[in-house]
Parts: structure tokens; sequence; C-alpha cells
């Protein structure tokens, strides 16, 4: 008995650790085009947004696992936020866009972002058990994970120039993984998604380093970049149009 719950929860520190990852990437690159006083400020408030929302998601999670809406909705959210940052990096003359934010826009997007990734949080802890203590245990894992591992992951967002479009990579990766495991209900192991993570990372301070990586890799993410661009146009183009029936309207 006691080694089962040991095993339990040393893989649950495990999946929880790597979930925070994500999480805490996704706060840092959100954050990263504020001032740097408000870019702490907003990953401290990202911090106690996680540990809310994942305390929220613990008392709900009967209801979290039942509702798939919920997990559709996150997953879109995520497949937006990268599609809407990766089709946007650089215009047509290859000058970088930089996209007006707020402070208070920036946290709405944390916030937001937190929600997502605390219904994956306890739906992992639960998945390995049922019993209450064990899943908070795993909400605590994730919720101190966060607090050390947020600092981090900025710090390397800032030296590396290619580490936002990864990380936005990432999410759009881990936005697809849940909707493909809501739709089709297969489950894709945190490791295979860790894997997925690290080898992103990789690639970028490869990217970085490296001329001859460079000069074979911008082609083919040039292209993608203009194939990811096409959703974003299409949904601008159709809010425009709203836009000016409703002022016609008005």
């Amino acid at each position: 008995m006691i080694q089962t719950y040991i095993s339990i929860i040393f893989s649950l520190f495990i999946i929880e650790v790597l979930l925070s990852v994500d999480n805490a990437l996704v706060n840092a690159t959100l954050a990263e085009s504020l001032p740097e006083e408000k870019r702490k400020k907003a990953l401290r408030i990202g911090i106690l947004l996680g540990a809310f929302f994942r305390v929220v998601a613990l008392f709900l999670a009967a209801l979290i696992i039942q509702n798939i809406w919920l997990k559709i909705a996150g997953g879109l959210y995520l497949v937006y936020l990268a599609i809407n940052h990766l089709g946007r990096v650089v215009s047509e003359d290859g000058k970088e866009i930089k996209a007006k934010t707020t402070y208070r826009g920036v946290i709405l997007q944390i916030a937001l972002a937190d929600i997502v990734f605390s219904l994956d949080n306890v739906i992992s802890a639960v998945s390995f058990s049922e019993n209450i203590y064990i899943v908070m245990l795993g909400v605590g894992i994730g919720v101190i994970s966060m607090l050390f591992i947020t600092p981090i992951l900025s710090r390397l967002i800032h030296k590396y120039n290619g580490m936002p479009q990864a990380a936005y990579t990432i999410v759009g990766v881990v936005g697809v993984t849940l909707l493909i495991e809501t739709f089709m209900h297969i489950h894709i192991s945190e490791f295979s998604k860790f894997v997925t993570v690290f080898s992103i990372a990789l690639f970028t301070v490869w990217y970085e380093h490296s001329f001859i990586v460079r000069r074979i890799s911008n082609p083919v993410l040039k292209s993608l970049q203009y194939i990811i661009a096409i959703p974003v146009d299409i949904v601008y183009a159709i809010k425009s149009v709203l836009v000016r029936v409703f002022e016609k309207v008005r």
C-alpha cells in the first residue's frame, strides 16, 4: 500500500512539474512585452491566479472531468493565442510587428491561460488517484513549481530573441493536444508532451547560435508563418465587416 502511494506521488510530482513548465512559459511570454516592473508584477499576479484557479478547479473537479466543453474552450483559446501571435510576427517587408498590449490586457490573457492549465492540472491529478489528499498534494506541487520556474523562463525569453515564437508554438501544441485528447478520447503521455516542449526549446537555442540552421530553416519557417496567418486574416476580415455593419445599423 505504501509503495503504491509513493509511486503515485512520485509520478504526480513529475507530471505536475511538467504542466507547470507549460503554464509558466505561457505566462512569461504573455508578460514579455511589458516594462520590467510591470512584467514582474504581472508574473506575480499570474502565479497567484494560478494558485487560486487550481484551488477552485480542485473543488469543481467532478464537474470539470464531465464537461468536455470546458476542455474544448481551453484548447481553442490556446490555439488562438498561438495563431494570433505566430501569424503576425513579421510584416511583408520583414520587419517585426510589435502588437500593442496593455497591462490589463496581459493580465486578462494570463488569467485565461491559468484557468486552462488549472483544468489540466486537476484532471491529471484526479486521473492518478481519487484520494482528495493526494490530489491536493498534486495541486500544491503545481503551484510551488510555478513559483520557481516562472522567473527562470522569463529570463530565457529575454535572452533568446526566438524564444517567444517558440513559446507560442508550444502553446499551440498544448492546445491541439488538449483538443485531440478531448475529441478522440486518447491520452498523450506527459513525457511525450515534455519531449515536444524540450525539442522546440532546444531547436530555438540552436537556431540562435547557428547561422547554418537559420539559413536552412528560415524559408520553411517563413512559409509556415504565412500559412498560419491565413486564419488570422480571415478572422480580422470578418471582424471588420461586422464592425462596419454594426456601425451602419446603429
